[in-house]
């Protein structure tokens, strides 16, 4: 199911989950963990390798948000309804776009970031993914 914005909160608990865990680094680049993670980087970007786990939770990863069309006010993406099997094809359409500003420098709001971190936290997990680490954080507290 979509459950929008909500999702961001519960990624970012996956990923301290695994940080805490020390499967997963905050400086490391998100490369290390989604090598399918390569948007070409803005002129000024020595490398769009470069952008790290901690500037994708703090959306200064620079990964785009929502595209709108022009001349308009509503972001197509966000009105859609297809629903993606897994989180590599959920990343398939930003995949190819560049970032949008050099990473760690400017704050841009973005969902497709934190697609990305879904990613990783399904490829630290062995593919489980998002409820799986959910499930065994909330177990952890006796949920």
């Amino acid at each position: 199911e979509r459950i929008a914005s909500i999702s961001k909160p519960l990624t970012a608990a996956c990923v301290m989950r695994l940080v805490e865990q020390g499967r997963v680094d905050l400086d490391a680049p998100v490369s290390r963990y989604v090598s399918a993670f390569a948007p070409p980087g803005p002129a000024s970007s020595s490398s769009a390798a470069a952008v790290t786990v901690r500037q994708l939770l703090s959306h200064l990863g620079c990964v785009r948000h929502y595209l709108v069309p022009e001349g308009g006010e509503n972001p197509v993406e966000f009105h859609s309804n297809h629903r993606y099997e897994t989180v590599a094809e959920a990343m398939k359409v930003f995949a190819n776009d560049p970032l949008c500003c050099v990473p760690g420098e400017k704050r841009v709001y973005t969902t497709h970031g934190y697609t990305v971190l879904s990613a990783i936290v399904e490829a630290v997990s062995g593919g489980k993914g998002f409820l799986s680490v959910m499930e065994g954080m909330f177990r952890g507290l006796g949920m």
